[in-house]
């Protein structure tokens, strides 16, 4: 194997008032790489959309999920359970 990390995507919709979607965006965009020790990383923010039915507006941001060892079980914890206080 190459020890290339396989990267997954996921997207990832957030609504709220305002741009308090936003806001949350921007913070998981600079939180979540040192809250996972590197394996998420964020991509594009979206434009907010304004909601359908009722107020808000969403925003969208894609995640990238770096898997760098293939050969560990997807059940398996990869570090121990961090919660945010």
């Amino acid at each position: 194997m190459s020890g290339t990390p396989k990267v997954r995507v996921v997207r990832v919709r957030l609504d709220g008032q305002d741009d308090d979607a936003g806001a949350v965006a921007e913070l998981l965009a600079q939180l979540l790489p040192e809250l996972s020790d590197g394996r998420v990383q964020a991509g594009e923010i979206s434009r907010p959309y304004q909601n359908r039915r009722g107020p808000g507006a969403r925003r969208y941001v894609e995640l990238y999920l770096l898997d760098d060892s293939p050969g560990r079980d997807a059940d398996q914890p990869r570090n121990s359970h961090r919660s945010i206080q």
